[in-house]
């Protein structure tokens, strides 16, 4: 009878350490393929910041972007100090001083507010700027010939 106990103990013993393994493989497996959706970027534009030519007001705008990957948004907030109430934002591609594609519009409405705006995107965009955030940026800009004003690179 004792015998028949010991074996049981250690046959419960084995498979409780099984069991640990197999937990423990899965938990190699997939923990390292884990890849976030959602990733953060900030940019400020200033006066002193990449603008080409001379800027037409100073002032300074911080945004704070959101791209989340899955649901294919790119989510924003947007605070401002002395920037005119007619000035537009954009988030564009380009690298440090150079001008580049416009690809989503910033409502400058938004300023001082708690608001979050959310715009789709294509993910191949979303995914290039999670990739590269220093080849993006933003600018606030004056009239309908988007006279220079204000930018700032994004960065993480």
């Amino acid at each position: 009878m004792k015998n028949l106990f010991q074996r049981s103990l250690l046959f419960a013993t084995l498979l409780t350490f099984l069991a640990s393994a197999q937990s423990a493989y899965a938990y190699s497996q997939y923990s390292h393929s884990y890849t976030p959706v959602k990733y953060t970027f900030y940019a400020t534009a200033t006066s002193s910041g990449e603008t080409q030519g001379t800027p037409t007001f100073t002032g300074s705008s911080a945004i704070t972007a959101t791209l989340d990957l899955v649901n294919q948004s790119f989510c924003y907030r947007v605070t401002g100090n002395g920037i005119p109430q007619h000035a537009r934002g954009v988030i564009a591609q380009g690298t440090v001083g150079n001008s580049g594609k416009r690809l989503i519009p910033i409502s400058t409405m938004e300023f001082g507010s708690k608001h979050i705006t959310c715009v789709g995107s294509q993910t191949a965009i979303l995914q290039s700027f999670v990739n590269n955030p220093g080849n993006y940026y933003y600018e606030l800009q004056l009239g309908k010939n988007n006279i220079s004003g204000i930018r700032g690179q994004f960065h993480r």
